[in-house]
């Protein structure tokens, strides 16, 4: 299952912390509902190189917090898994 956001707003720190909410959230209800599916946040490139290369994303990924798809916007193709 995967959830596409778009970081919109002002602050990606602050779309980060919504779409984080949202997507522990989503994950509890499926493991409440015993759906064993693994549940992906869908981000464009540019927003996993700006807000998953600071320190803030790195603790999110390090520690295995959120599955990431990773795509370009442009062409409309994964570019990445994480983790894979």
């Amino acid at each position: 299952m995967v959830e596409v956001k778009s970081f919109v707003g002002e602050s990606d720190v602050k779309d980060l912390e919504q779409a984080l909410g949202q997507y522990v959230l989503y994950r509890q209800v499926l493991n409440e509902m015993g759906d064993n599916r693994e549940l992906y946040l869908a981000v464009t490139a540019t927003i996993f190189n700006s807000v998953f290369n600071i320190e803030l994303g790195q603790v999110l990924l390090r520690n295995k917090i959120i599955k990431l798809v990773v795509f370009d916007d442009i062409t409309e193709e994964i570019v990445q898994w994480i983790p894979d």
